[in-house]
């Protein structure tokens, strides 16, 4: 048991001790707490006080079920201290605004039409805008933005995403630090839907997994020991540029044959295209032809109408996207996999698939593959819940008074 200690090599890994005790499993007592985080009573309420002076935490009263003093709960203050996290999709955005136990306090979802990358700027504006007006006067301390596309953890920005057109490097970070006057931190998002998974969807009872995310792209979150992995320059888990055929088409990346030419949802419209024109797909044609819209569920939709060749475009694709996931599972032999994005929905013609190829192509037989919990607030909550360690360190430091934007890396 470790003993209260005035030293801050002691008080503060113990107030982050207690903070995340209470951030996973609060409204808690100091007793409760003390049992949970294994200190002494003295360090329990000194630290105690200290969150609460600093309004981290604040007290909720439970119902007295006996005689006697009713014990007080602390749970994470949710009117101070708040985080805007927001998922800039190619498509869409979603913002939040989240206390630091990640509960979701607002919400706000747009659909964005022009995914140039001229347009992505002023549309994040335009929704941390919108979110700030409606959060409580001065409580947001930090924003955290999830972005597609290969991550540069030192520029600050996404390298590259293509379906936003010619999206150039760009310190984001300090463009909307400058703006709004709070730390900005910037995510990958599957690492963002990894993290948001792992405090509060299917991988809370492990630390070593990695979260897939089969979508318009495909992408990989890899969770080490509770902690994002993001290699020497912030681009691990680039699954979708796994080559697996050197002589396959060209990718957006430059290189040819990856993962993403075969099983991403772009790559399955595209192929369903051309089977509309090659006279492939009879279903499918005919709903186009009355003008309706291809989309993954229409593809799907005429997959398990009869259109076999549609079905076996989606069986193909989930093929290679098992041969890739087993490939990683081999090489980082992971707790757990968690499966995310739109393509995982699709079981019959896609998912069953997909398991039954890593199952055989995982060298050890082992696998624990699990369906992602979370819906599309996924990476935006995910991106608040990545700052809230550098918030709460500086809030410890800073106490009460707040952080400024320098405070946050």
């Amino acid at each position: 048991m470790i003993k209260p200690d005035g030293h801050d090599e002691l008080r503060n890994p113990n107030m982050r001790r207690i903070f995340e005790c209470i951030r996973l499993n609060g409204p808690m007592t100091k007793k409760q707490i003390q049992s949970a985080a294994g200190l002494s009573w003295g360090c329990v309420s000194m630290l105690c006080a200290d969150l609460l002076k600093r309004e981290i935490l604040c007290e909720e009263k439970t119902p007295q079920a006996t005689a006697g003093r009713t014990p007080a709960c602390l749970e994470i203050n949710s009117s101070k201290h708040l985080i805007v996290g927001l998922d800039a999709g190619f498509d869409h955005m979603t913002a939040v605004v989240t206390d630091l136990a990640g509960h979701i306090l607002l919400c706000e979802n747009r659909f964005v039409p022009d995914r140039s990358g001229k347009q992505i700027l002023p549309d994040i504006r335009a929704v941390i805008q919108s979110v700030l007006k409606q959060a409580l006067q001065g409580s947001i301390v930090g924003i955290a933005v999830s972005l597609p596309g290969h991550m540069d953890a030192f520029r600050g920005g996404s390298v590259w995403a293509h379906l936003f057109g010619n999206f150039e490097p760009e310190r984001l970070s300090l463009i909307l630090e400058e703006e709004f006057g709070v730390p900005v931190l910037l995510c990958h998002a599957p690492d963002s839907m990894a993290s948001a998974e792992h405090f509060f969807g299917a991988a809370r009872d492990v630390n070593n997994f990695l979260f897939i995310q089969l979508s318009l792209g495909i992408g990989m979150g890899i969770m080490a020991d509770g902690q994002i992995y993001r290699g020497k320059n912030g681009s691990a888990g680039e699954l979708g540029h796994m080559t697996m055929n050197p002589r396959g088409e060209r990718c957006h990346c430059g290189n040819y044959g990856c993962l993403e030419t075969f099983s991403s949802v772009e790559s399955i419209l595209r192929r369903c295209t051309e089977a509309v024109y090659a006279g492939k797909a009879p279903l499918l044609r005919r709903h186009l032809d009355s003008g309706g819209q291809l989309t993954l569920a229409t593809a799907a939709e005429a997959a398990r109408s009869g259109d076999s060749y549609i079905k076996n475009i989606f069986l193909k694709a989930a093929h290679y996207a098992g041969i890739a996931v087993a490939n990683a599972i081999n090489l980082i032999d992971p707790d757990a996999v968690v499966l995310g994005g739109e393509l995982s929905g699709y079981r019959d013609i896609f998912l069953g698939r997909l398991t039954d190829t890593v199952k055989s192509h995982v060298w050890s037989g082992k696998t624990d593959l699990r369906a992602a919990q979370l819906g599309s607030n996924a990476a935006a909550v995910g991106a608040a819940s990545l700052l809230v360690p550098s918030v709460f360190s500086k809030l410890c430091e800073s106490g009460a008074a707040g952080i400024s934007s320098k405070d946050v890396t």
